[in-house]
């Protein structure tokens, strides 16, 4: 990695946020009466077999996967958490994140790092969550203050492949934060975060893509304080910096907002200016809550610290919850108006009537419902319990980057145990599951249906402990109704059960999965079987074994037999310095 002038220049600002805090030390004495190192946690390998008669396959016919979760406990005070990912198995997807990790947390009393593939969340409109490769700190002294702090590398370089259609060209991507926090009577916290893409870090300018390097300057200022014994307040106001192209050098006439800071961000030509903010009151009661929240975020609102972003609407919403029929009914909702809009430059705007409401209410010993909806627009990665159904290994949905707009969405759940709830032999239960899922758009003031989303599930479970055997079933649906093409409609059941020996050190496991899926002009079905078997040597060595067949007809392809197996192995261990050299 080349070191350039805006590396030095972000390393010596991060430096300066960080030495005050890493130089306050800490309280060492007794420290060597305690374990002097202990080292626990697990690692597992597994080695994928595969073999399929589809000649468009394009998975290796070997793979390994090697994950780690290894803590380092010194003197019983320093803590230092290791977890690491690495394999040799090959997504489909051409993107700028790594499937190969290594990360660690190590963590002494109250100071606590980050060091390799980790994530940190510093504000919702500043650093969200959003993987880094690098080093971060969070300080949390015995006093009224907080601090925190990262820096590094947010996405990787790639190059634009116009022959692979899952090809996600990306600039390297660098970035820092820092934050610091006052807990008084309230809380006061400042963020600022910065990330600028290296121009330099692909070898041609992406044609078919409309990439271009960006920089991002975002500052965060958060409140919560508390108003007598029952009322509380809590306030955010962000700004953001997007400079949509840091090639072009040309400056901007004007005064803006972030003028005091342009030794991090230039001023040019293709830099805007973004701001959102949101607030709310809120009131305690006895046995219920009121409160009222407003949400504002400019059009185009953007940070490079977040992976997926709503902007340009305002929310005005009353919040309320409840507890009822002697704490078995758990209720709470919001209703308010929503518009976007808010600069007045589309062809369309929308007003409409937003609102969540969440419903707990456990009815008897045995049977609990719970209800869920929202209309509020959110981000999320839709899958179907069919993608785990007629998965051929663990790894092979591992890209998860094809997100989905919903802008409606429905669930409700319905679990009851069934028998004799005190006999603890038997175990009985069912679970129905309902899920609706909408994603609609607006044009010219009409709405326009988008593609819904439906989802069933009805199981039964049933575990005789005192012989290990455990034997289940359910029967799964789906409906994809998608506007101007094919609606898809899969359904199909599973049946299977787990039985154990030798106190369950020795374990087996067997299920049979079929699905239909049915489409307007052609279909296609899918039998899936899964065998497998696991055995513990001496509570440290865990030694598995599975074996999976998917058979797949479709009237475009024909039948076509995938064959996967599966070695895997786990060692767990809890190792200390004195037991081995006493």
């Amino acid at each position: 990695m080349l070191v350039t002038k805006m590396h030095l220049k972000s390393l010596f600002v991060f430096s300066l946020l960080i030495l005050p805090y890493m130089l306050y030390s800490q309280e060492l004495s007794g420290i060597a009466e305690n374990e002097p190192v202990t080292i626990s946690g697990g690692i597992n390998v597994n080695t994928v077999f595969y073999h399929s008669k589809d000649t468009l396959s394009t998975r290796e016919p070997f793979s390994f996967v090697v994950t780690g979760n290894v803590n380092v406990n010194l003197y019983n005070g320093i803590n230092c958490p290791i977890s690491f990912t690495y394999s040799n198995y090959k997504a489909n997807w051409s993107q700028p994140f790594n499937f190969n990790q290594f990360g660690m947390t190590p963590s002494y009393k109250w100071i606590k790092t980050y060091i390799g593939y980790n994530s940190m969340t510093f504000s919702d409109y500043t650093l969200s969550g959003h993987q880094f490769l690098g080093f971060g700190v969070e300080v949390s002294p015995d006093i009224p203050w907080k601090y925190a702090a990262m820096y590094g590398r947010l996405l990787k370089p790639v190059e634009e492949d116009t022959t692979n259609e899952y090809n996600i060209p990306a600039y390297a991507r660098y970035g820092y934060a820092t934050s610091v926090e006052y807990l008084g009577y309230g809380n006061i916290k400042l963020v600022l975060f910065k990330a600028w893409d290296d121009e330099n870090s692909l070898s041609v300018q992406p044609v078919k893509t409309q990439l271009y390097p960006q920089s991002n300057l975002a500052f965060s200022l958060s409140v919560s304080e508390p108003i007598g014994e029952q009322f509380s307040f809590e306030g955010e106001l962000s700004t953001s910096a997007i400079n949509t192209d840091t090639r072009n050098k040309e400056k901007k006439s004007g005064e803006h907002i972030f003028k005091a800071t342009n030794f991090l961000q230039r001023n040019t030509v293709s830099t805007v200016y973004y701001c959102a903010y949101k607030g709310s009151l809120k009131y305690a009661g006895n046995g219920y809550g009121l409160g009222v929240s407003y949400e504002r975020v400019n059009p185009g609102y953007e940070t490079l610290g977040a992976y997926y972003f709503t902007n340009d609407f305002e929310n005005i919403t009353f919040d309320a919850s409840t507890i009822l029929l002697k704490e078995t009914l758990n209720l709470s909702g919001r209703i308010g108006l929503q518009r976007n809009d808010l600069d007045k430059t589309n062809m369309s705007s929308t007003k409409k009537i937003v609102g969540s409401l969440n419903m707990q209410y456990a009815m008897n010993q045995k049977t609990n419902l719970s209800l869920n909806y929202s209309n509020f627009t959110g981000y999320t990665y839709i899958r179907s319990e069919f993608d785990d159904i007629n998965a051929t290994d663990p790894y092979q949905n591992v890209d998860t980057l094809k997100f989905t707009q919903i802008n409606q969405s429905v669930s409700a759940n319905v679990s009851r145990r069934l028998g004799n709830i005190e006999n603890k032999d038997l175990q009985q239960a069912i679970n129905i599951n309902a899920t609706f899922q909408n994603q609609t758009m607006q044009q010219n003031k009409l709405h326009k249906p988008g593609t819904q989303f439906y989802n069933g599930n009805v199981s039964y479970n049933m575990n005789v402990q005192n012989i290990s055997l455990g034997l289940f079933c359910s029967i799964n649906g789906n409906y994809n109704k998608i506007p101007e093409t094919d609606d898809v409609f899969t359904i199909g059941p599973t049946i299977g059960g787990n039985k154990g020996w030798l106190d369950n050190k020795l374990k087996a496991t067997v299920s049979l999965s079929y699905n239909d899926e049915l489409i307007t002009r052609s279909n296609s079905s899918v039998w899936v079987f899964r065998a497998g078997g696991s055995y513990t040597l001496k509570e440290h060595h865990q030694f598995d074994l599975s074996f999976s067949e998917q058979n797949r007809y479709a009237k475009n392809q024909g039948r076509v037999n995938d064959l996967t197996f599966t070695i895997g192995y786990k060692y767990n261990f809890n190792v200390k310095y004195s037991e081995i050299f006493k």
